[in-house]
């Protein structure tokens, strides 16, 4: 009997589906498994994300209703990354160490972008407690971006940084972090879909971030932008003084 891997993807933000991409090629690969399928029961935010990640990948040989187990771990060990461990959960080891993301989409040019400074603002799921002082601080010392990606839901804007042309869909924000000429974002999905396109990118993260294994790109420059101590407690006592009514 063939065996069979499922893919069943729990969580919809773009980075839970790129931290299983590799798991494809390697289950081919390695020979463990013959057969690749991604359970229908996965999450998307985006309906465009199983196209990207999984429609688009050659080693999916189509899609289940079959249900599947979701491998769980609180930390990574020393010497590999998330994707490695996740590997590993499955069953699998290509001997390899400090996995990437990957995605088959071969990005086009975005011409407004090409040669520019970009900073995506917006986060899902929790970057952590950002100090907008430390954030200008950081783009002082490394020069403003040219442009800043449109605000969404959840975002740590820049003060009169223009926005980029409000991109129209999932590809062509692939077309273009892999057009700019340098690429800062917070700890989100933009940042794992970066390390799948090879873009190297300055990522920033705050106070309570996600665990560290979360930051599991070689190619990024991930920064701490949270609150120092003082910082925090100048804001519970200006807090505190706002509430003093007496």
């Amino acid at each position: 009997m063939r065996r069979t891997l499922v893919i069943r993807v729990p969580f919809g933000g773009l980075g839970d589906h790129l931290f299983r991409s590799h798991l494809p090629r390697i289950a081919k690969e390695t020979g463990v498994y013959e057969r690749v399928l991604v359970s229908n029961l996965s999450e998307y935010r985006d309906p465009e994300i199983r196209t990207l990640v999984w429609e688009q990948n050659p080693f999916i040989d189509g899609f289940t209703d079959e249900d599947a187990p979701v491998p769980v771990f609180p930390s990574v060990p020393k010497g590999m990354n998330l994707l490695d461990r996740m590997m590993l959960e499955y069953g699998m080891d290509d001997g390899t160490r400090f996995h990437e993301p990957e995605i088959y989409y071969r990005p086009g040019k975005a011409e407004a972008a090409a040669g520019k400074s970009v900073y995506d603002p917006n986060w899902v799921s929790n970057t952590g407690i950002i100090s907008k002082r430390k954030l200008h601080k950081h783009f002082r010392r490394s020069g403003l971006p040219d442009f800043q990606m449109p605000p969404r839901a959840k975002t740590v804007l820049l003060d009169g940084i223009p926005f980029y042309p409000h991109p129209t869909s999932l590809f062509e924000y692939c077309n273009i972090l892999a057009s700019a000429e340098r690429f800062t974002c917070l700890l989100s999905g933009g940042a794992t879909l970066a390390a799948a396109l090879g873009v190297p990118a300055v990522v920033l993260y705050g106070r309570r971030a996600p665990a560290a294994m979360f930051r599991h790109s070689r190619l990024h420059r991930y920064e701490y932008i949270g609150p120092s101590f003082p910082e925090r407690l100048m804001r519970r006592l200006a807090r505190g003084a706002k509430g003093d009514r007496s």
